[in-house]
């Protein structure tokens, strides 16, 4: 009797994204404290999967628009490992905490070298995280190689940039918290697309009352391409550009510039760079 020789399908184990430990636990998108401290009121939309192809005539093409209405504050994501979790990214939330919580607040801290780029290095954390927020087709961005780095160094690539901005706008909706998190195509050979290729630059939008931050990645370092009048309201904490300023001196953002900043993040952030 000839013995069955087909071998049994190995089962999938979901291993860290940043070491390949296993197994994993789950890890708040938004940090647990803020739901404790602050308003754990209201729901947003989160924009997930939100990405563009430019055919060769100019005309953009949306290939695909998600948006789940639910509580931002309480996303998890069952990606990493306890020592990661319990160790180096609990780290950096305990270093940025207070730093956020004045941000939050609207309190005139200032912000030094060392307080941006912890402020910073949070930010690229989340946008990493949030990349893995939706668990229906997710399209990650940021290399592997971006995120080994990140978990063995903890340095600041210079393939991000990042930026932070006040808003005073008085609607409801910007008194929650919101969580935009968008994908794109920046690197064109050919104009001509057979099919689309794979994304190549993520842009994420976090909005905590007076709060707001933006984290921007690109394969070749790209600048962030927001019209001035809005992009001139943000300061880019990484790579630096101020040694110290004030938070409460930079320009506020009015509710239609945040609205703008939402709805036309995507659009006014996409380009061509090859020719």
């Amino acid at each position: 009797m000839s013995k069955n020789r087909n071998p049994k399908k190995k089962q999938y184990i979901p291993a860290c994204i940043f070491c390949k430990s296993t197994p994993v636990t789950e890890e708040h998108l938004w940090p647990h404290w803020i739901e404790k401290e602050f308003s754990k009121e209201g729901e947003d939309k989160h924009v997930v999967n939100n990405y563009q192809t430019l055919s060769h005539d100019g005309s953009r093409t949306q290939h695909s628009y998600r948006v789940l209405n639910r509580n931002i504050i309480r996303i998890v994501v069952k990606k990493f490992c306890a020592p990661c979790n319990n160790g180096w990214m609990s780290r950096i939330e305990t270093e940025s905490k207070e730093i956020i919580k004045s941000l939050i607040l609207d309190k005139p801290i200032l912000l030094e070298g060392d307080e941006q780029s912890k402020l910073a290095r949070w930010g690229i954390l989340k946008s990493i995280i949030g990349e893995y927020a939706d668990s229906k087709d997710v399209k990650i961005v940021i290399s592997k190689e971006e995120r080994l780095n990140f978990f063995q160094t903890n340095e600041l690539s210079p393939n991000f940039k990042v930026y932070i901005g006040r808003s005073l706008a008085e609607q409801d909706i910007w008194k929650t918290t919101l969580f935009t998190h968008f994908t794109g195509y920046l690197n064109f050979q050919n104009f001509i697309l057979f099919s689309p290729p794979k994304p190549n630059a993520q842009w994420s939008l976090f909005v905590k009352n007076t709060f707001v931050m933006i984290v921007f990645w690109s394969e070749k370092q790209l600048d962030l391409n927001l019209p001035p009048p809005v992009i001139n309201k943000f300061v880019q904490i990484h790579p630096l550009t101020n040694i110290s300023f004030s938070y409460d001196s930079i320009l506020a953002l009015s509710g239609v510039e945040m609205n703008y900043v939402r709805e036309n993040l995507n659009k006014h952030s996409f380009a061509v760079v090859d020719k």
